[in-house]
């Protein structure tokens, strides 16, 4: 009889006689929809998820509500047991965390994520975060005593964990920018002999998604990407920072793990605390420096240190970057205007000139009218250092790599094979820009000859240094005296008036004539 009552009221044999909760569900009258919630279930979710709003009503403040609800419905209110009950059990707080704790809350918590093998190449993902650290002591601009934690931004590499670049905020400031995520990479990519990155990850902060950023990171990176906003549990650089942290946690100057830390454990002991003692920002960074190299050498449980892992597992596929693109990375811009520089650019730096040959200058012209059309003035950017110069047009084009000068000795008694040589490439570069414009002139000509040839009555009157120069010059000549001759003719036929001088002077004709024109 026990069992057989059991069945009957029990929920765990699949029937619903036990049943409080959604036993007579709504039905939509005008389109016959049922729904899987009963009134009492609606009522209460609408209370527990409260939609749209911030605020979360404790439970018993709830259900009073509920209660006062449901009987202004007719219907008899459940106890508050079933009501903690329905809302404690995990159907219904998985479907109600996000509406009532949000999405943050709920991808941190409920959202499932995809379980993946860690990667074993060094190279093949490297990842980036921002954190506070340790503390630092400095003075505000009214010389006020205070402290900060000194922010840092990490670049680490997830399969083997080492932290290959890092770069720390400004003094006085906590926050990442493009500038930190730019020196971090520089430092990572240098530590790894200038191999590129198969892959790079980080969250959404503007230091990544910035427009500069986005262009290094394309230089740089086979693949980056951001995470899903909200998603932290794809960022492995948290997951990184937060064990790296853990090394500050017995120094003097820690202040806790995070900037919110609400666990007591998470918080640093107030009581013994004492800012005057904190290093200053300087003292801080060797500090952290110091824990970087103690966490990339320290050895692991496989009994390698990072570092050792790092460098002797790279990549198979990974490359070394371009030295034009690490050029243009880290070296030197100056804007030149490169159309007067005869052969030779010449830049400055610090009070130090360098000079660049430009390679095939007898072609030059063309090049840049390919590039510029008929430009007159050619003004370029020239990313450099003291090895090579890449010159590029003001919109980004790369046009030609220079290398230095030779420097050419100008006395024999102090000649080298070196300078002897410079001597020997100056000469064929010389004699080069001559064939150069020769083959031009002939040309040109060629065509010209070519043009009178076909139409001398056009260009007849044209004299030009061809093999039928002096026979069109004649000719011209002759023509030209006959009209003269001609014109000489015509002007002797006319008859010339008589003038016969009678003696009277200049003054005497123009009294005359003064008074011949006079009205009396």
């Amino acid at each position: 009889m026990d069992g057989q009552r059991e069945y009957l009221v029990s929920g765990r044999f699949g029937n619903d006689n036990a049943r409080k909760l959604g036993r007579d569900r709504l039905v939509d009258t005008i389109t016959g929809e049922i729904y899987d919630f009963d009134m009492h279930q609606a009522i209460i979710l609408d209370l527990w998820m409260n939609p749209g709003g911030a605020g979360k009503g404790s439970k018993i403040e709830l259900w009073n509500q509920y209660r006062d609800d449901i009987a202004y419905m007719g219907l008899e209110p459940m106890s508050y047991s079933t009501f903690c009950h329905y809302t404690n059990s995990y159907d219904t707080a998985f479907n109600t965390t996000m509406e009532r704790h949000g999405s943050s809350f709920f991808n941190k918590v409920c959202l499932p994520y995809i379980s993946s093998d860690k990667p074993i190449h060094s190279n093949s993902l490297w990842c980036a975060d921002g954190s506070g650290t340790i503390g630092y002591k400095y003075y505000d601009k009214d010389g006020d005593l205070r402290s900060m934690r000194l922010y840092v931004m990490l670049v680490s590499d997830v399969a083997t964990g080492k932290i290959v670049g890092w770069c720390p905020s400004a003094p006085g400031y906590h926050s990442e920018s493009p500038y930190m995520m730019k020196q971090a990479m520089l430092m990572a990519l240098q530590g790894c002999d200038k191999h590129e990155v198969m892959e790079f990850v980080s969250d959404n902060h503007g230091a990544f998604t910035a427009e500069e950023s986005k262009m290094f990171l394309e230089l740089v990176c086979r693949h980056f990407r951001t995470i899903e906003a909200g998603n932290s549990q794809s960022n492995y650089a948290e997951t990184q920072f937060r064990l790296f942290k853990k090394r500050f946690r017995r120094m003097m100057n820690w202040m806790g793990s995070s900037w919110d830390a609400k666990s007591i454990e998470n918080q640093n002991n107030d009581d013994y605390t004492n800012i005057e003692e904190f290093p200053t920002y300087e003292e801080a960074v060797a500090q952290l420096e110091a824990k970087i190299n103690e966490w990339n050498e320290d050895k692991t449980h496989v009994g390698l240190s990072r570092s050792e892992m790092y460098a002797e597992n790279l990549h198979p596929e990974c490359k070394q970057i371009d030295e034009r693109i690490w050029r243009k990375l880290t070296g030197r811009c100056s804007s030149k205007e490169i159309t007067r520089q005869r052969g030779t650019i010449q830049l400055e730096r610090k009070g130090t000139i360098y000079k660049f040959d430009i390679p095939d200058f007898e072609v030059l012209g063309q090049l840049v009218r390919e590039y510029l059309g008929y430009a007159s003035l050619v003004q370029t950017d020239i990313y450099w250092d003291a090895e090579c110069a890449d010159v590029y047009t003001k919109d980004g084009r790369y046009m030609f790599s220079c290398y230095p000068t030779p420097k050419a000795a100008i006395t024999h008694a102090e000649a080298t094979d070196e300078n002897m040589a410079a001597i020997g490439k100056g000469m064929i570069r010389k004699a080069k820009v001559i064939k150069k414009v020769q083959d031009f002139t002939e040309e040109a000509k060629a065509v010209a000859e070519a043009i009178y040839n076909d139409f001398p009555e056009r260009y007849g009157n044209v004299c030009r240094q061809t093999k039928h120069a002096k026979e069109r010059s004649n000719e011209e000549r002759e023509r030209a005296l006959e009209a003269k001759a001609k014109q000489n003719r015509k002007a002797a036929k006319k008859k010339q008036p008589v003038t016969v001088d009678d003696g009277t002077d200049e003054y005497t004709r123009m009294k005359e004539q003064l008074y011949k024109n006079k009205q009396i």
